[in-house]
């Protein structure tokens, strides 16, 4: 459908940041990109990726307008800590539409509430955070796309690996995944605050996949490969976000249809 840039652009994560990345940086490099990526195919839409940080004090490389400070919009997500501008980015010519991204177990969208569960909070957090998107569809005249949203549930955090680590949480974390409910209606609650807001395209992250051999692949000439060598077919890998129902891929017989059919209601 789209090219994207890059998964989640920004300057700072929980790794240190140069000291000469800005929001601007980004922006400049995703302007010279995104055009070489049209001249080299116009018939395809581009985006840049980020997961929609914004910088509401920031000066503007393309943006025309932005959406004004108020006390509502305060915090990383909207001062800049995180390098990123997404009004500036999505507002650059060759930028076919805007991103966001809600991963409570990475980043604190708003301030804590005090006397409010994290849960709680968290799938709250996620409903904002798509009507302030929402709101910059309208103001910059451009699409704007959830391309990854998800929840950890309590029996997925043993395999939860935070972002910019590749160990898994060390023994004696105390769990902070939600219920199996929870997840459910995170994701049915995100997506219909998106598709009935202006958020036109929602992607979950992420589903689990069997049947796919060691190249990663459900096509039937490789899976009989695998199977006379005696590998057998596994999953797709766990990284505490895989959800249930498991999308059984095209080796088991499964088709798309018959696993949007047993997906949680939208």
């Amino acid at each position: 459908m789209a090219w994207e840039l890059g998964n989640d652009l920004r300057c700072s994560s929980t790794l240190k940041a140069s000291n000469n990345c800005n929001p601007q940086t980004i922006t400049r490099w995703a302007a010279e990109i995104s055009k070489y990526i049209k001249e080299l195919d116009h018939k395809h839409l581009v985006t840049a990726g980020d997961s929609g940080f914004y910088c509401l004090e920031c000066p503007k490389l393309f943006a025309k307008t932005s959406t004004p400070k108020r006390p509502a919009l305060e915090g990383p997500s909207f001062d800049g800590s995180y390098g990123i501008d997404t009004e500036d980015l999505v507002s650059i010519p060759s930028i076919d539409f805007g991103s966001l991204q809600i991963s409570p177990e990475q980043i604190q969208l708003f301030p804590v509430l005090k006397k409010v569960k994290p849960a709680t909070q968290a799938i709250g957090d996620g409903g904002k955070w798509i009507e302030v998107h929402s709101q910059t569809s309208i103001l910059l005249k451009k699409p704007e796309a959830l391309l990854s949203s998800g929840i950890v549930p309590k029996t997925n955090w043993k395999y939860f690996v935070p972002n910019n680590q590749s160990t898994l949480q060390p023994d004696g974390v105390p769990c902070h995944g939600v219920e199996r409910f929870q997840v459910e209606y995170s994701i049915t609650y995100w997506a219909s605050a998106a598709i009935n807001g202006n958020v036109d395209g929602v992607l979950q992250a992420n589903w689990l996949q069997e049947g796919l051999t060691s190249h990663g692949t459900t096509n039937p000439i490789w899976d009989r490969r695998a199977k006379r060598q005696s590998a057998p077919l596994g999953d797709s890998p766990q990284n505490g976000y895989a959800n249930e129902p498991r999308y059984e891929g095209a080796a088991t017989g499964q088709t798309a249809e018959q696993f949007a059919s047993s997906a949680p209601p939208v």
